[in-house]
């Protein structure tokens, strides 16, 4: 599959990281020229230099021998553009794209699918992160949530000092409700190989999966409620605006920035806010503020070194729940060694973009942070009609764990006869084994005289 990527920013480079780790043709246009040596050079792919919109671009980058187009330069004007230029001139049969809240209300009437030759798909990135860190909020002793089929929910938690001793997890999964399980338990970063009967350790990490309607259930086994009735949000950035809408009106909030317009703009559109111009990484600010009383503090400014630092601030004050947007991956591990929740949009984004190319096959893909392994709900392919289970090989460490036909739910057993459409949800241990178990699934079984060959 050929695909171009529009832009040379840490979202474009993470984007193309992701894709690059499957046999894909790419090609990333961008401005900087350095950047571009540096991306060519670490993910060995084919890069353009000149203006995102000049078709002399375009024509070296080859848009006419496209697939598909992604518009990630982060200025939506030049992303509505390239995607115009992509879809009318070169046929691109699909375009990617992203757009801030306003123009990605109207983004049914910025492009319109042609039923013989295009379509396009709008992602609003803010509005995707938002609507994590809801569940988050909802959910705070958890290290990860994810909710797949739109009603089964897959979380990750810690085995910590003090729950019982010397428990194992067959003793556990008689504690936990009859329709939940443990996925797996992670020690020291590598999943253990055969879970039946293993004593529970300190610091281990179980990824559990359970109906939507039984999490509260499972997770009062784990800790005791934590309701977040107070949230202070440093710095105004789309994200924190998604998030402030999405709150409930019950819960208080306070935002913080340091730039006085935006302050002034936010609080004159908000309600039930209360709004503050000061610097985030102000100590003085942020104890006269009752930082140590508050239950949530978010750091969503868009400077990872500022968020970095205000986060540690909050941890110092003991607030029970600290997250800290990041945009540079390697910042990410200095946020997770210091227990606070990293937010890594471009990650989210990521996972997003690589189960829409993957739609026939992959429909939902979630990392967890800190390397814990992935989530990914499969469609079975015509080609895999009548095969059993077993007849799908899963990398070490992972395991199918949920399967649904129609909207009757299944044991994902190795014997278990599929059938096309069916739906299956499987945990892998590392990143890279998404690509294997996917190339499985596109690939058709080599029939008889393919075999003679």
């Amino acid at each position: 599959m050929k695909i171009i990527i529009a832009g040379d920013n840490l979202t474009a480079y993470s984007i193309t990281s992701s894709l690059a780790q499957e046999q894909h043709d790419i090609t990333l246009i961008g401005s900087d020229k350095s950047r571009l040596k540096h991306i060519e050079e670490v993910l060995d792919i084919q890069t353009v230099q000149g203006p995102y919109t000049e078709i002399e671009t375009l024509d070296a980058a080859e848009c006419d021998h496209a697939d598909i187009l992604i518009a990630a330069t982060e200025i939506p004007e030049t992303d509505i553009l390239i995607s115009l230029l992509a879809s009318n001139l070169y046929q691109v049969p699909l375009t990617i794209a992203m757009l801030q809240e306003s123009l990605y209300e109207q983004r049914h009437h910025l492009l319109k699918d042609s039923a013989l030759t295009t379509s396009h798909i709008w992602i609003n990135p803010a509005e995707l992160v938002a609507n994590s860190i809801i569940d988050l909020i909802q959910h705070p002793n958890c290290k990860d949530i994810f909710t797949i089929q739109n009603d089964y929910r897959i979380l990750r938690l810690t085995w910590k000092n003090g729950q019982e001793a010397e428990l194992d997890t067959e003793k556990l999964r008689k504690k936990l409700p009859d329709d939940s399980q443990i996925i797996t338990v992670i020690r020291q970063k590598s999943p253990i190989t055969n879970i039946d009967n293993t004593t529970l350790k300190t610091g281990d990490q179980l990824i559990i999966g359970c109906p939507k309607s039984s999490t509260e259930h499972v997770l009062n086994h784990f800790s005791t409620p934590m309701p977040i009735k107070s949230i202070m949000l440093a710095g105004i950035s789309e994200i924190s605006q998604q998030l402030a809408k999405r709150l409930p009106s019950s819960t208080h909030v306070k935002i913080i920035d340091n730039n006085l317009d935006k302050a002034t703009t936010f609080a004159r559109e908000s309600d039930n806010i209360t709004v503050l111009h000061g610097d985030i990484n102000d100590t003085d600010l942020l104890v006269t503020e009752k930082i140590d009383r508050t239950d949530a503090f978010l750091a969503l400014s868009n400077d990872d070194e500022d968020n970095l630092v205000a986060a540690l601030q909050a941890k110092r004050h003991q607030v029970p729940f600290i997250a800290s947007l990041v945009h540079r991956s390697e910042i990410a591990p200095i946020i997770n060694e210091n227990h606070i929740h990293s937010i890594e949009p471009q990650k989210m984004l990521s996972n997003f973009i690589f189960q829409i190319i993957h739609r026939d096959i992959v429909n939902e893909k979630h990392a967890f942070h800190e390397d814990m392994g992935e989530i990914i709900c499969i469609t079975i392919p015509k080609h895999f009609d009548g095969h059993t289970l077993a007849k799908i090989a899963v990398p070490h460490g992972g395991r199918f764990f949920y399967a649904k036909r129609a909207n009757d739910r299944m044991d994902p057993h190795p014997k278990l006869k599929l059938k096309q459409g069916d739906i299956l949800a499987l945990y892998l241990a590392q990143a890279r084994d998404v690509a294997a178990v996917t190339e499985q699934l596109n690939r058709p079984s080599p029939s008889f005289f393919d075999l003679l060959r």
